[in-house]
């Protein structure tokens, strides 16, 4: 059986409209991200940087503060990478617009209760605006 890959993969034109959102704890924030990739990322390279980090979308980014959702408008500040004299691994540094989740603590949201128990409500964001 071959792996199956699983990837969340968010609307750009719902994130850009959610930006605009002041309720929906979405940012667009310019940063900047480090990558370290093998060589056999130099196949395809503007396809690995972005299973690179499609990877981390859904997931808790401590750079970013925040859940990453998407990205857009990737670019190379410089377009050298670097190899240590120890590994085979080019690292580079890129520049994206990255769209992260990060709901300030009191801040009113809508959305649905999905799931209760003796602890706390398990709720489902509705960020469509």
């Amino acid at each position: 059986m071959g792996k199956f890959k699983i990837g969340i993969k968010f609307d750009i034109k719902l994130l850009n409209t959610l930006t605009n959102n002041i309720n929906s704890g979405v940012e667009i924030l310019r940063s900047k991200h480090h990558l370290s990739l093998h060589p056999i990322h130099l196949n395809d390279f503007n396809k690995s940087i972005r299973d690179i980090l499609s990877g981390g979308i859904a997931k808790y980014n401590k750079n970013l503060s925040g859940i990453l959702l998407g990205y857009q408008n990737i670019k190379l500040p410089v377009d050298i990478g670097f190899i240590n004299y120890d590994s085979c691994y080019i690292h580079i540094d890129l520049e994206a617009d990255f769209f992260v989740f990060k709901p300030e603590i009191g801040k009113e949201m809508q959305g649905v209760v999905n799931r209760k128990n003796q602890l706390y409500p398990q709720l489902m964001l509705e960020l469509a605006v």
